[in-house]
Formats: C-alpha cells, structure tokens, sequence
C-alpha cells in the first residue's frame, strides 16, 4: 500500500512525518479497529522518525519522500497497560527512511537514528491518543489482526 506524504513536522519533542491517508489505510485502520475490542483509530496518521529533534529556526530540512510503501497485514503489539496496532513500512521504504534520518542528522549535527527502529505507522490503541501507543512496538512480541 503506497501512501503520500504531506508534511515533515519537526520539533524538539519529535520528527515525523504526516500521512495523506488513502483510502485503503483509511479503510485498513477501520477494519482493525472492528477486529480488535477496546482499539480507538488515531486522528492524524503519521510516521515517526526520531523522538527527539535539537530542531531551530535556523535549520532548512531536507525534503522528506514524497510516498511510503506499507506492508498489507497490521499487527497488534500489547502490554499489560498498553496496545498498539499499526503497518510496518515496507523494506524498500525502511531503507529510504532510514537514508532520509541520515540526512537530517547531517543537516542538524546530531545522532537521530536509532539501530532497531522499525518505521510504521500506528493505525490504534486504547486512547486513540499517540500517547497511549506503547513506545518501541518492534520490541514487543506481536499478532497479525
């Protein structure tokens, strides 16, 4: 599944990227938000590229891809407290993130990248809220949905 990309947002909490949703991730976050009890979508659907950013006015971005692939199947990462699901990026959009990361991190003189970060996008959790996501899915065993 080929999604656009709208805007880069960059702040000093995070780097991400905000989705144009299509419809068939509209219509994939819904069906995983049926299949799984309790699951709220989030609103604005994005893909996270660093969670922190010494971003200032002072620096011009690179311009980030203008689409990303997703793999077809979600998955549900799930602690105690917590649940996510979401769509890992395809391999061969995994690869230009982790290029683009590159990129910033040469343009604002600092690490962002993360070795084992898996880039995707989240389609729900319990809160319906980023903040209710559980923080580094990869690490967590998963369930397709």
């Amino acid at each position: 599944m080929k999604v656009r990309v709208l805007a880069i947002v960059a702040n000093i909490e995070i780097v991400q990227l905000t989705l144009v949703p299509s419809d068939q991730l509209l219509a994939e976050q819904s069906r995983v938000v049926t299949a799984c009890s309790g699951q709220l979508p989030f609103g604005e659907l994005h893909v996270t590229l660093a969670c922190s950013s010494p971003l200032s006015d002072s620096h011009t971005l690179p311009e980030p891809p203008t689409h990303i692939e997703f793999v077809d199947t979600a998955v549900m990462a799930a602690r105690e407290d917590k649940s996510s699901t979401y769509l890992r990026v395809s391999d061969s959009s995994q690869e230009q993130l982790a290029h683009y990361v590159r990129e910033l991190e040469g343009v604002l003189g600092v690490q962002l990248s993360e070795e084992s970060r898996v880039f995707h996008v989240s389609l729900s959790n319990l809160t319906g809220a980023p903040r209710g996501s559980i923080a580094k899915v990869w690490d967590h065993p998963v369930v397709p949905v």
